[in-house]
């Protein structure tokens, strides 16, 4: 898995910047936070990201029998838009759940090929996260499946080239 989320999240913007001006982030009102649509963009694919892994790895640690919570966890923090609250770097923390997931496979023994097992429970996190940024279902029912293919193309491309 690359160890910059960010290349990942740059994928997901790809299949959902048409539907920017529906995204909401949590908090950007509330905050007055203003976001323009570039940097909204990037909030929405993290998230998506960030439900991508906590789905996939769900999957995996119940599939494996062993525990995952505390990476699971981890994952679900981002997703919700969690707030460092001590000044953290939000990117530095998606980085470091990247490389997290990536020993995390690794030591579950997930052959790349065995990916595609997982994706629906992936892509049921997926559309949750999508439908949480408002997106309209009708959209949601496109994005949802060829987001967390794209994503699971790329992990396995990850995986492979390891």
């Amino acid at each position: 898995m690359p160890a910059d989320m960010m290349e990942l999240a740059y994928g997901v913007i790809g299949e959902i910047a048409a539907d920017v001006a529906d995204i909401t982030i949590p908090g950007e009102t509330t905050r007055q936070l203003h976001l323009p649509g570039a940097d909204i963009l990037l909030l929405a694919g993290l998230t998506v990201v960030s439900a991508f892994f906590r789905g996939l790895l769900t999957g995996v640690a119940a599939g494996a029998g062993q525990p995952g919570e505390d990476l699971i966890r981890q994952f679900t923090w981002l997703h919700t838009g969690g707030d460092a609250g001590d000044g953290g770097d939000v990117l530095a923390d998606f980085r470091q759940a990247a490389a997290d997931a990536e020993a995390a496979l690794a030591r579950l023994g997930v052959a790349a090929g065995a990916l595609g097992q997982y994706a629906a429970g992936a892509q049921a996190e997926v559309a949750a996260a999508l439908r949480g940024l408002g997106l309209r279902d009708e959209r949601v029912q496109i994005l949802a499946p060829a987001t967390t293919t794209r994503l699971i193309g790329q992990v396995h491309t990850d995986l492979t080239a390891t």
